[in-house]
């Protein structure tokens, strides 16, 4: 088995951006095309992109509200990001979010 490689706080947080763009349709199911950008963007496989998605989808309430389990086992650090970037009924704050972005572009490199 490989060496273990922890997600950064930044790539979390540029996955859920792309993820709050999604319609519900495809943060259940993401089109391929977004799984191999985000993949070449943070230096991650498509697989690895596609079960993020899944852990965000365990605590999406516009997910969960509608009977559907996400993948749970995305741990604490998913639920964290998610609570930073949502309001109180859980639902995520994109103008927040945006401005996170813009700061990780400017100050550091994503994969670190």
């Amino acid at each position: 088995m490989g060496k273990r490689n922890n997600w950064s706080r930044g790539e979390l947080v540029v996955c859920l951006a792309m993820y709050s763009t999604l319609s519900s349709r495809d943060r259940r199911v993401p089109p391929k095309w977004i799984l191999e950008h985000l993949a070449k963007r943070i230096g991650r496989s498509t697989g690895s992109i596609s079960l993020r998605f899944a852990n965000f989808n365990s605590v999406d309430p516009t997910f969960t509200s509608q009977g559907l389990v996400g993948m749970t086992g995305g741990g604490a650090h998913v639920q964290k990001i998610w609570n930073e970037f949502s309001n109180n009924e859980g639902e995520l704050l994109v103008p927040l979010l945006v401005r996170e972005l813009v700061d990780l572009i400017e100050f550091q490199p994503l994969g670190e």
